[in-house]
């Protein structure tokens, strides 16, 4: 028999969002932040300590060789415990189900691997790190093509360690929500819409739609709204305010308000700190 994510609509796209290797030196924990995407990140020398937000989630103790899986939507933050500081690699993917919906909120991925996946994960960064270098031999398409190979083959050892959530049946029934959600992100969500797309009543809808996506319809609009305004700060030359107005905060103050709080930085400090490699793990 096949399991319930066997059998999920075959829809599932990779959104590669960057590859670079860091040098960390914080040694102190510095404000808790987070990203719309799954940050997958191996330690090369030294050793850091990660917190959560979440209280029921221990502090996690990554060690050279070492590889952790952060969650989009993860808010944590990090220090350094090596005196010279650490350096790291890390990729951030985003594996799409309907246009937008996050395919790892439908898994338990450990923060903690086992050393065979590891070493593996290991290589496959580094071997993504190698496209970002750039070489004449080499196009553009053809590089995008390794990313789409590589991210799929990091996606298919996730899923060799990681246990799929309960109850992915339901969540078929929502798949028209989550596609018209995706499709209308800018707009404020539907209720009344949502309730007759998915079948359910309003009661039910709200239960189920929590307990498949971890989240609500307009919680997942936020969501949706900040995933896209990262990949315009990081690949287009659009002004703030056109980059809130674009994702659907018409008022720029709103709008960056919403992102330092969600992701720990202003947009326009999130934009230099990309650009200049310094970002947090």
């Amino acid at each position: 028999m096949k399991s319930d994510y066997e059998t999920f609509p075959d829809d599932l796209r990779l959104r590669y969002h960057f590859c670079r290797r860091f040098h960390y030196i914080a040694p102190a924990f510095p404000p808790l932040f987070s990203y719309p995407y799954t940050v997958i990140a191996g330690l090369m020398n030294g050793k850091v300590e990660i917190g959560f937000a979440d209280r029921g989630t221990p502090p996690l103790l990554l060690r050279a060789g070492e590889v952790c899986i952060l969650p989009a939507n993860c808010r944590r933050h990090t220090k350094s415990l090596s005196p010279g500081g650490v350096d790291f690699t890390a990729a951030g993917f985003l594996f799409e189900v309907k246009g937008g919906m996050d395919f790892m909120s439908f898994f338990d991925p450990p923060l903690r691997l086992d050393k065979i996946t590891d070493r593996i994960l290991h290589k496959l960064l580094e071997e993504l790190l190698g496209l970002e270098i750039d070489s004449p031999q080499r196009t553009d398409l053809q590089k995008n093509v390794s990313r789409q190979r590589i991210g799929y083959a990091i996606l298919e050892n996730l899923l060799a360690v990681s246990a799929p959530k309960p109850g992915m049946i339901s969540i078929r029934r929502l798949l028209p929500v989550i596609e018209h959600l995706n499709d209308n992100f800018t707009a404020r969500p539907d209720l009344v819409k949502l309730c007759k797309l998915s079948g359910f009543s309003r009661t039910h809808f709200f239960r189920i739609f929590k307990s498949q996506s971890g989240t609500t319809p307009i919680e997942y609009v936020k969501r949706r709204r900040l995933r896209e305004a990262l990949l315009l700060l990081q690949e287009s030359d659009l002004n703030i305010s056109e980059i809130g107005d674009k994702v659907g905060w018409s008022d720029p103050f709103y709008f960056s308000k919403t992102f330092k709080s969600e992701i720990g930085l202003a947009p326009s400090v999130y934009r230099v700190q990309y650009k200049n490699t310094s970002l947090n793990l």
